[in-house]
């Protein structure tokens, strides 16, 4: 649904532009991205008879906020933004409604302006999807070293790079060649589990949060609750250890002979500051170690590497793992990515938006997408960029993300007036090197602004793109 249009308005999802009649609206940004989820899901079937789907503040959390803890506030300001932009009330809401304290609905019916164009049938899966083989870029080297690896019992893996970076898709492209026989020893299980939706609620207990790992290994999709559960209190009814007990359960009922599970833990780096970290890495480094858990293979995926961990890297899952760094994309595999969108860019221009961005795939997609839904060429795409003239193209959105995080970092850091807060002024110094502490780097080196140099806790920002966007203008 590229084009939809309801009430007086017509929203383009995909070049993210809102009209009332033949006037473009002033929204942009987080804003606008929200108000295109609200209509895409007011699409969906609905148990509402005035129509919508509830989108749930949890659910608006998880795809706009990923990386920050927003507070209800944060969320009924957006919504007032976007609701004041469609001259919208609260009250007597012709487009949104409350619904009680779960979220919003988009009430109004939207409709298709035209027939789906046929190129956006060869566009990928929208941002956050799941992996798509048909539309992968090859890592032959970083593919090769993670099978190297897990194929023997007690050599886990850590895959670490910013967001976006295409570390998930790197680990399930490795993982579909051990499903496919490329490898001696058969898959017999994969269970990836996102740490973070773990470490939102349970990171005050230890015991706590090794029981809610145990419930996520038993059944990853939530499937069969009940007898979850009730395995689940079988276990921790004892008065052990939680780490004895996690690791009878995994034994017992995870895993199975002759067979081989491998398991991903997703989005680590939210572990970085939890007090009980090392209890956790110790334990996994140590069930790599042991017999009768030989046919457990750890891969672990986190946006920040080892070393920016409070633990400074010397935990043994650190030490005694295979690391591997997921690196930007070169030129040969960017035009790789724009054969995927059925453009043909010269590779001097494939070099030259790898250089802009850093190799960042998910920028790179960005303007390979951009440039396919205006059906324009690359090299002309490119020349809208014009930095000195505050003009971003097609990362203009993107950039308005990215000041729209550093705002709230310099909001949040108030409240703890002994670290510098991400501000603008603090990353345009960076654009010449700056040294940071660990705890004061880890949130922009995850969010892929900032880089670590040769030089040991002294950072740059890490791409072109944000030199340029953070370079205070000249007064």
């Amino acid at each position: 649904m590229a084009l939809l249009t309801f009430g007086e308005f017509r929203l383009d999802t995909n070049n993210k532009r809102l009209w009332r009649g033949e006037q473009l609206v002033d929204l942009s940004g987080i804003h606008l991205a929200v108000l295109c989820h609200l209509v895409e899901r007011s699409t969906e079937p609905t148990a509402y008879p005035d129509g919508g789907c509830l989108v749930t503040k949890r659910e608006l959390r998880e795809l706009f906020w990923r990386d920050v803890q927003v507070s209800e506030e944060t969320l009924r300001s957006c919504m007032s933004v976007i609701r004041k932009a469609l001259g919208d009330d609260s009250q007597n809401p012709r487009y949104i409604r409350t619904q009680n304290r779960e979220g919003w609905r988009f009430i109004m019916q939207a409709t298709s302006s035209h027939p789906k164009p046929d190129y956006l049938s060869h566009l990928p899966q929208p941002y956050g999807a799941s992996y798509d083989p048909k539309w992968y870029v090859e890592r032959s080297h970083e593919e090769r070293e993670i099978l190297g690896c897990i194929e023997y019992p007690g050599r886990p893996v850590v895959v670490y790079g910013p967001q976006d970076s295409g570390k998930s898709f790197l680990i399930s492209r490795a993982l579909e060649s051990v499903a496919q026989g490329k490898t001696p020893e058969p898959a017999s299980r994969v269970i990836r589990i996102n740490v973070r939706r773990l470490a939102e609620d349970h990171l005050g207990s230890l015991d706590e949060l090794l029981k809610q790992l145990g419930r996520k290994m038993l059944d990853p999709n939530d499937a069969a609750l009940e007898q979850t559960q009730a395995t689940l209190s079988k276990y921790w009814a004892s008065e052990l250890d939680g780490k004895l007990k996690l690791k009878r359960l995994v034994r017992s009922e995870v895993l199975k002979p002759g067979q081989v599970v491998y398991l991903v833990l997703a989005n680590v780096e939210h572990l970085a500051s939890w007090r009980f970290q090392a209890t956790w890495f110790d334990m996994f480094r140590a069930w790599q170690e042991v017999d009768d858990l030989a046919g457990l293979r750890l891969i672990v995926e986190t946006a920040i590497p080892p070393r920016l961990f409070s633990l400074g890297g010397h935990s043994p899952l650190w030490t005694k793992s295979r690391r591997i760094p997921v690196p930007g994309l070169d030129a040969s595999q960017i035009a790789q990515m724009a054969k995927l969108y059925r453009l043909q860019p010269a590779v001097s221009t494939c070099r030259q938006l790898g250089e802009m961005v850093g190799g960042l795939a998910m920028l790179c997609h960005m303007a390979l997408f951009q440039t396919a839904i205006e059906g324009k060429p690359l090299e002309e795409v490119m020349k809208e960029y014009q930095p000195t003239q505050r003009k971003f193209g097609v990362f203009q959105y993107h950039l308005e993300d990215i000041q729209y995080w550093v705002d709230y970092q310099e909001q949040f850091a108030r409240s703890t007036p002994t670290t510098r807060a991400m501000s603008f002024k603090l990353l345009s110094a960076a654009a010449r090197g700056l040294t940071l502490t660990n705890e004061e780097a880890w949130p922009a080196v995850r969010k892929g602004l900032l880089r670590e140099t040769e030089e040991r806790g002294v950072y740059r920002l890490r791409c072109r793109l944000y030199e340029d966007y953070f370079t205070e203008p000249a007064s």
